[in-house]
């Protein structure tokens, strides 16, 4: 097996263990629905803090200052990524581990614009996840 079919394999395998490993993608059909917020018909979480596999997000600081930058350009102080996607990478250690990466795929970030008369405070829900990932007290 070539090394490109061995790569295929794994990422294959990985990509399977994912999306029907129940752990792995949990699906909320009765989400918690904000008021004067569009009506939300399910949530999907691949991954996060309640998954055993060894998943990382690495964002630079460059690119966090341009979410910021544009973030701060919007009246609702949110950055929109247009067509947004996630991206998988399985990637092997020196050691011979295999762990996944996850990255933010999309068109340029722009600042979110809202309609007239329209503003959007920030949710409990996720000012909660801020709190209990320790960003805020």
């Amino acid at each position: 097996m070539s090394q490109q079919d061995n790569n295929g394999a794994i990422f294959a395998h990985t990509l399977d263990n994912l999306l029907n490993d129940n752990r792995s993608v949990e699906t909320d059909t009765a989400p918690l629905q904000m008021p004067g917020q569009d009506q939300i018909l399910r949530t999907y979480t691949l991954g996060g803090p309640n998954n055993n596999r060894d998943v990382r997000m690495f964002l630079t600081l460059g690119d966090l200052e341009e979410l910021v930058k544009q973030a701060k350009a919007s009246d609702s102080k949110r950055v929109v990524l247009h067509k947004a996607g996630i991206q998988i990478v399985v990637r092997r250690s020196h050691g011979g581990h295999v762990y996944e990466t996850l990255h933010l795929t999309s068109l340029p970030p722009t600042p979110e614009i809202m309609p007239m008369g329209v503003s959007m405070p920030t949710s409990p829900m996720t000012i909660n996840q801020w709190k209990r990932s320790g960003l805020i007290r």
